[in-house]
């Protein structure tokens, strides 16, 4: 990995963490961006490279994507169709987060905080709209 992608990913870290933690301090009514930003030692600009909103900054997720690697691995891999959906599946969801951060603190915070439900649906239902059509594909 790139020196430029490390302080990337270190930056995408630490907005995360800083929007989490003050999330469970005090609820996502509580969180500001400028205070994530503040927190994370960044600009609210920089902020904003990183995440469209507060809630995506949350919860840890931005805009999911299919790499074209991914797309073939898809189309070109085992016969299992199964095995193949979830790989893509898994593929999409790690474009929006960091592996690191799939699964336990998130849930944790869109349990305790309901209202953080529809920015986590929004983000499974842009990854069911990449892998849909591919799937719809396979099946045809």
């Amino acid at each position: 990995m790139s020196r430029r992608e490390q302080n990337r990913r270190e930056t995408w870290d630490a907005l995360h963490r800083a929007a989490a933690d003050l999330a469970l301090d005090g609820g996502p009514a509580a969180v500001t961006v400028d205070a994530v930003a503040a927190r994370a030692g960044v600009s609210t600009r920089t902020f904003f490279n990183y995440f469209a909103t507060k809630e995506d900054a949350i919860i840890g997720f931005r805009t999911p994507s299919l790499s074209a690697e991914a797309v073939d691995a898809f189309r070109i891999g085992p016969a299992d169709l199964l095995e193949r959906t979830v790989r893509l599946i898994f593929a999409a969801f790690s474009s929006a987060t960091l592996p690191e951060h799939v699964g336990g603190r998130r849930l944790a915070l869109v349990q305790r905080h309901p209202e953080l439900r529809a920015t986590f649906d929004a983000h499974v239902a842009a990854v069911e709209a990449l892998v849909a059509p591919l799937l719809a594909e396979e099946i045809r």
